[in-house]
């Protein structure tokens, strides 16, 4: 069975780091990069919480926001074959400091668990990459007998069973950033025209990096 690794921002009571586009050389551990391509990057992959304090970060092991781990929960990860997921150094740059512990999950399996046939889904690039859904199913068994990939079609982290338990056994906090697929909910409070000019807009600022 699988699950879906998402974290609401809206909700979630995580630390939410931004990535910091103007300081790293290209997208990393970002939805549009691609899963085994090693990023020419010099040094880590560069995230901002200016108004968090070190402390308020530090507590958490898992920052489900933009899947940083540390602590357990990097053992955990560490644990998984690197042929099934890569973890990149990070550098979190808090209201009073830099973290360095955390580490940045990037799956290293692509696999296509979407049912297009069942699914209602809103393509960014037809058959290659959606962004939006009115109803999202999976295709039953999709993890076979990985723990985790990297979602083909939307980008999005999935995990098996197993493996959730792991994380939960972390911090069972956690439990509301795993979703089933039928119920992750889309995109809300947006227009679907907003939505287009958005994304049309980031498809094309950010084009040349994942073509």
């Amino acid at each position: 069975m699988a699950w879906i690794w998402s974290t609401d921002a809206e909700t979630t009571k995580q630390p939410l780091p931004e990535y910091d586009y103007d300081k790293n050389n290209k997208i990393f551990n970002t939805v549009f990069s691609t899963p085994g391509w090693i990023d020419p990057i010099v040094g880590p992959a560069i995230y901002r919480l200016k108004n968090t304090k070190m402390q308020q970060v530090k507590k958490h092991q898992i920052l489900s926001y933009q899947k940083l781990v540390q602590g357990d929960a990097l053992s955990i990860f560490q644990s998984l074959p690197k042929s099934e997921v890569q973890l990149y150094p990070t550098e979190i740059h808090c209201k009073d400091g830099i973290i360095y512990s955390f580490f940045a999950v990037r799956p290293q399996i692509t696999r296509n668990c979407t049912d297009i046939e069942k699914s209602k889904i809103i393509w960014m690039y037809k058959n290659e990459f959606y962004y939006d859904w009115r109803r999202l199913v999976y295709i039953e068994n999709c993890m076979k007998e990985n723990f985790i990939v990297f979602e083909g079609l939307s980008s999005k982290y999935v995990i098996s069973d197993p493996f959730m338990e792991k994380l939960l056994s972390i911090d069972a906090m956690l439990k509301p950033d795993f979703v089933r697929p039928k119920d992750l909910e889309n995109i809300r409070g947006v227009s679907s025209a907003y939505q287009d000019k958005y994304f049309w807009i980031l498809g094309n600022k950010y084009k040349k990096f994942w073509l």
